[in-house]
C-alpha cells in the first residue's frame, strides 16, 4: 500500500512535466515563428533599400548620360562649325600663293617641282664663300 501514494505523485509529478514540456514546445515554435518572421522582415528591408539605391542611382544615371549626350551632340557640332571655318580659312589662305592657284593645279601639286635642286661638290659653304669674293 505504500506503493500507491509514491505512484500517484509519480504520476502527478509525470503530468506536470509533459505540461511544462507542452509549454515548452509552444515556446520553441513561437520562438521559431519569431525568428523567421524576423528574418523575412529583415531581408525585405534589405531588399528594399538595395532596389530603391539601384533605381534611385538609374535614374540619376539616366538623368546625367541624356545631359552627356547633349554635351556630346553640341560639340561635334561646334566641331563641324570649326571644320567649316578651316577649311574657309585654308582656301584663302592657298588662293594667294601662287603654286596652287586653281583647284586643278592643287590637286596635281608636287613638292619636286618647287624645290630647287643644288648639285653636292664637298666644298664646305666657307670654301665657296672664298671662291665668290
Amino acid at each position: 500500500m505504500n506503493k500507491l501514494p509514491i505512484a500517484k505523485s509519480v504520476a502527478r509529478e509525470y503530468l506536470k512535466l509533459q505540461n511544462r514540456l507542452r509549454t515548452n514546445k509552444r515556446l520553441v515554435e513561437y520562438i521559431k515563428i519569431g525568428v523567421i518572421a524576423g528574418l523575412f522582415l529583415f531581408f525585405g528591408g534589405v531588399y528594399i533599400y538595395f532596389v530603391n539605391q539601384g533605381s534611385t542611382l538609374g535614374f540619376f544615371l539616366r538623368t546625367e548620360q541624356r545631359e552627356l549626350d547633349k554635351i556630346e551632340f553640341e560639340y561635334s557640332l561646334i566641331a563641324l562649325e570649326n571644320a567649316e571655318k578651316q577649311k574657309l580659312l585654308r582656301e584663302k589662305v592657298m588662293s594667294g600663293n601662287k603654286y596652287l592657284d586653281s583647284e586643278r593645279q592643287t590637286r596635281n601639286f608636287s613638292l619636286e617641282s618647287i624645290i630647287l635642286k643644288v648639285t653636292y661638290t664637298g666644298e664646305t659653304l666657307q670654301e665657296q664663300v672664298e671662291e665668290i669674293q
